[in-house]
């Protein structure tokens, strides 16, 4: 079913705007979204911006079907950074960005990935960081921000 759905929405992407990825991404696909491939959603990422994306990082699904995407995820927060614009949030706080950014998808996240990541958030400078989370496992599980 996701991927009748999927093919026909897709088509659509280049104009959606953002009340169409919160419409699809947070409403109309929830029931699909487990389904949802590694494919698909580098799909939907290239025709994602920052807040776009930040809709899309959902949680319905299972741990394993996260470690299949969170490579997807990784992906799109490297391109952006590498092409100077991050997703970060406006936080100080290290954990509620990578809330932010990959949900309960973090713990899947290698930490040699978020700590390159984390030099390129932009809300808040490396040495921040660097000086509030020391270790791997600060940074390999985050708490929710709530």
């Amino acid at each position: 079913m996701m991927n009748r759905a999927f093919a026909i929405l897709s088509l659509h992407f280049e104009d959606f705007e953002s009340h169409d990825w919160v419409s699809w991404f947070t409403v109309k696909l929830v029931p699909l979204l487990p389904s949802l491939t590694a494919e698909m959603l580098q799909r939907v990422t290239s025709y994602t911006d920052c807040d776009a994306y930040h809709v899309i990082v959902f949680e319905q699904m299972t741990s394993l079907r996260q470690q299949e995407l969170t490579p997807v995820l990784l992906g799109y927060l490297k391109q952006r950074r590498a092409s100077g614009s991050t997703c970060s949030t406006n936080s100080s706080n290290l954990s509620t960005c990578l809330w932010a950014c990959f949900g309960k998808f973090s713990i899947y996240v290698d930490y040699e990935d978020l700590r390159g990541l984390i030099e390129g958030f932009g809300s808040f400078g490396h040495q921040s960081c660097g000086e509030r989370h020391h270790d791997e496992s600060g940074l390999r599980h985050p708490q929710p921000p709530f």
